[in-house]
């Protein structure tokens, strides 16, 4: 039996399930741990769009409401043009540096040969409506020190973006920005230069041009000063991501020293996901490395080897097991005893972490926290140096739990629980995490579900598959958290985000089942046997109506997915998506496909096969889009018309590729479409997302 929908009521389901709405929902969400000026923590919580604000004292577990007058001891500033100290502004003027004493004393020009195409502090390749682009520095804990770079855009492939409909009623005007498409001579360098505010001098490390096809490491987090401010240190990729250096620079006299260079057959990385920091530690004194610990999944799992630089020796495997190291957390080389959060420990869900112990120089491995949760630490700017560390504990069916607690995982405060009571009247129901044989028949792999708005088991409910295939990054996360896909879950369907097989997180060979394969749309055929897997299990899972929704990336896996599997997915809403591999950001093809292999990348290209899909389909995208340029969308439909295929097509004019000025009204039209085309319902007239 179908469900019966009010679709406006479903409408205003959906829209309170929004991230940006949910969390307003919930109470006594931690978000954020500073410190106070005497040591105690600071939690903040958002409360229905509000903070409020707590001091717990760690050492009598404490718990007061105080006012405006503490102020928290705040980061230094990591990526701002003001030093930590207050004392300089490191800014640009027509593309070069200047340096600005606060207090008014003075300014000193450090640079005077910048271009517009060869600029100093350029973060980026310029875009339109974003001619200032943005700036790029990192400063030293100290005050004195700043990295930043200059950007060669020389020689780099220019593309244009038309904008139709100008605000000012105006003609049409071509904006030209750089790119860069796979296997492109000339692609963005990034030069790196250190300001010595003391002395007043800008200088250029011993380091060749880094290849910035993504974003600058600084950007990336590959960057970092120790703590003393006298080294700085870089996690270098090849633009191919096949070799992979540590390096490190002297900021007084620009010497850098290669203290680690790894190199592969297949694409390296220093960590699970290309959006977290390198899961590096190094160990110096005064100012000099003597070792390190290197992440490296040389072995088939991701995992640290120590490196001594001192002794020269063989590096050694210091954590060792069928387990992933997913980020450092502390080390104390005094005591030679590392802290980090490990994933693969937990049987009922390999993604979940927890945090563990080992010695460096046995190897041994002491697991903190003997429960089936996901932990994730919510630091403070000093946490390395503090006896104590705020630790949230979830599932995506158990909102977190809140604690501070000590290096040996022993609770000092029980900030409590997550109150999900408010979400749960608008009819929400937690999300189960579940798992499936991948269409191999033997790989398990991972997946949350998502259930409809006041879910009843007797009815049938059609399928929403929400993806994005990476290959940088998994879909399914572990723990509590707002997830894109609950409005569409909201309007009164079935959801499912999956972990298919070539996505990051697990062992090296499940990664890789994308390597020369990101036409798979990471594991899409898996999305399918996983979802035929629920629906014999669950007689209110209707497998013959399932949709595929996703954006960017995910866009392009919705169009796989419609080309691949035309009898299971009847209808797809692909946004923003990268549909043509080869004409897009050249680091995707040239880290995760063969880059010597031409066919291999015609394989990465939803437009080859267009003529496949069958099924209701909708595209949507941005005009002024420049991360996915808007011609993605004309060559994919080029095609379909060739084969006398039907589509919907929504363009937006003037806006970008997260349709920055009409988000509310493109997620309306998609509802829309689902509401007509999976829920074969009517859409309610006239309806407006709010918040």
């Amino acid at each position: 039996m179908s469900a019966t929908r009010d679709m406006r009521s479903s409408y205003d389901t959906a829209s309170s399930w929004r991230p940006e709405v949910r969390d307003s929902l919930l109470r006594n969400d931690l978000k954020q741990v500073m410190l106070l000026p005497d040591g105690n923590g600071l939690a903040v919580y958002n409360d229905a769009g509000d903070e409020r604000v707590m001091q717990f004292d760690v050492r009598t577990g404490e718990i007061v409401d105080f006012g405006d007058d503490a102020e928290p001891v705040m980061p230094a500033i990591l990526r701002g043009k003001q030093s930590p100290c207050g004392r300089y502004l490191l800014d640009v003027r027509d593309h070069n540096l200047w340096l600005i004493h606060t207090d008014g004393s003075g300014q000193i020009q450090l640079t005077t040969d910048g271009t517009a195409e060869f600029a100093y502090g350029r973060a980026r390749q310029s875009r339109p409506h974003d001619l200032n682009w943005s700036f790029i520095a990192q400063w030293s804990s100290d005050g004195r020190y700043v990295a930043t770079q200059r950007l060669d855009l020389r020689g780099v492939r220019e593309v244009t973006v038309t904008e139709s409909a100008p605000r000012d009623g105006g003609d049409p005007i071509a904006h030209p920005y750089y790119d860069t498409y796979p296997g492109d001579e000339h692609v963005p360098m990034a030069t790196l230069i250190i300001v010595d505010a003391e002395k007043g001098i800008a200088l250029q490390p011993d380091l060749p041009p880094i290849p910035c096809t993504h974003t600058s490491p600084i950007v990336r987090r590959d960057v970092w000063w120790n703590a003393t401010s006298d080294t700085l240190y870089l996690v270098l990729s090849s633009r191919d991501w096949l070799h992979l250096s540590l390096v490190a620079v002297n900021p007084a006299t620009g010497e850098a020293t290669t203290l680690i260079h790894e190199q592969a057959e297949k694409r390296i990385r220093p960590n699970l996901e290309f959006h977290q920091p390198p899961t590096v530690a190094v160990h110096d004194v005064d100012g000099h490395p003597v070792e390190a610990l290197w992440f490296s999944e040389r072995d088939g799992w991701g995992q640290l080897y120590l490196y001594d630089f001192a002794n020269d020796k063989e590096p050694q495997l210091v954590t060792d097991g069928e387990f992933v190291i997913a980020s450092i957390q502390k080390v104390d080389w005094s005591t030679r005893t590392l802290w980090a959060n490990v994933a693969g420990l937990i049987a009922d869900d390999l993604y979940r972490e927890t945090m563990c112990r080992f010695d460096l120089t046995t190897g041994a491995m002491t697991r903190l926290l003997n429960d089936d949760q996901d932990h994730r630490a919510i630091f403070s700017p000093m946490a390395h140096e503090l006896p104590w560390f705020v630790d949230a504990a979830s599932t995506v069916s158990d909102p977190p739990h809140f604690t501070v607690r000590d290096w040996e995982g022993q609770v000092l405060v029980d900030l409590g629980h997550t109150d999900v009571s408010r979400l749960e009247a608008t009819g929400w129901r937690a999300p189960q995490r579940f798992a499936a044989l991948a269409e191999d028949g033997e790989t398990t792999v991972y997946g949350t579900l998502y259930y409809p708005p006041y879910f009843d088991e007797q009815l049938s409910y059609p399928v929403i598959d929400h993806v994005y295939p990476g290959p940088q990054m998994h879909r399914a996360y572990p723990w509590f958290h707002a997830d894109d896909i609950e409005p569409y879950v909201g309007l009164g369907m079935v959801g499912v985000t999956i972990d298919g097989r070539g996505t990051p997180g697990r062992d090296r060979a499940f990664y890789d089942h994308s390597w020369r394969n990101v036409g798979a749309g990471s594991g899409l055929a898996d999305h399918v046997s996983a979802i035929r897997e629920l629906a014999r299990k669950h007689a209110w899972i209707d497998a013959e109506n399932v949709s595929v929704h996703g954006r960017s990336a995910g866009g392009f896996a919705t169009a796989r997915a419609m080309e691949l599997f035309p009898d299971f997915y009847k209808v797809g809403i692909a946004a923003a998506g990268r549909f043509e591999g080869r004409m897009v950001m050249s680091m995707i093809l040239e880290a995760y496909d063969d880059p010597s292999d031409a066919e291999v990348w015609a394989r990465s290209s939803a437009v080859e096969a267009a003529g496949q899909i069958t099924g209701r389909f909708l595209i949507v995208h941005g005009e002024m889009d420049v991360d996915c340029t808007i011609f993605h969308a004309y060559r994919l439909i080029d095609r379909m018309i060739a084969a006398n295929r039907d589509f919907d097509l929504l363009v937006i004019p003037g806006d970008d590729h997260t349709f920055t000025h009409h988000h509310r009204y493109v997620e309306r039209r998609i509802w829309d479409y689902l509401t007509e085309h999976a829920l074969h319902a009517s859409p309610p007239r006239g309806f407006v997302i709010t918040d």
